[in-house]
């Protein structure tokens, strides 16, 4: 049953920007499909063979949408018992988030990134991309010199 969806994704081949974005996010949840449905080998095969294509997609259009994806398959990776991968995949999705401008997504991007983390048990890491997420709203919504002072702040936690 999925294979002749996963058959149809990779037949489209899609030139935009948004719908290749679409692709591996289809393609990702196939691939949770596959271990829901038992199919641990074939989940982590599938995984890696998009992972590539994620961790090149470019998105100027939505550029959080790299950071959601690699998250996305750092909560997989986690699922098939693969911890060392999920972190690391983590790590690199929340080094993407940081670089990101808040109004291009920034706070959507480390919300995806903590989700993730708190959904492989990494509670305090979560909490403290969450408490990131508070501040860069706030500095976002106030004064300049109001903002300067509260990030800086923030950093130095």
């Amino acid at each position: 049953m999925l294979q002749p969806a996963l058959a149809s994704i990779r037949a489209s081949q899609s030139q935009t920007e948004a719908d290749r974005s679409w692709d591996l996010t289809q393609t990702l949840q196939i691939a949770n499909l596959l271990l829901e449905s038992g199919q641990k080998a074939s989940s982590l095969a599938l995984l890696q063979q998009v992972l590539p294509e994620i961790q090149a997609l470019r998105a100027t259009q939505f550029p959080a949408t790299p950071v959601q994806l690699l998250s996305q398959a750092a909560t997989l990776y986690a699922s098939l018992g693969e911890v060392s991968q999920a972190k690391a995949l983590l790590a690199t999705a929340q080094a993407q988030a940081q670089t990101l401008a808040p109004a291009t997504g920034r706070p959507t991007a480390l919300a995806q990134v903590a989700r993730s983390y708190a959904a492989m048990g990494q509670v305090q890491t979560a909490r403290a991309l969450a408490s990131q997420i508070k501040v860069q709203a706030y500095c976002s919504a106030s004064a300049a010199s109001t903002c300067a002072a509260v990030c800086q702040s923030g950093r130095e936690r």
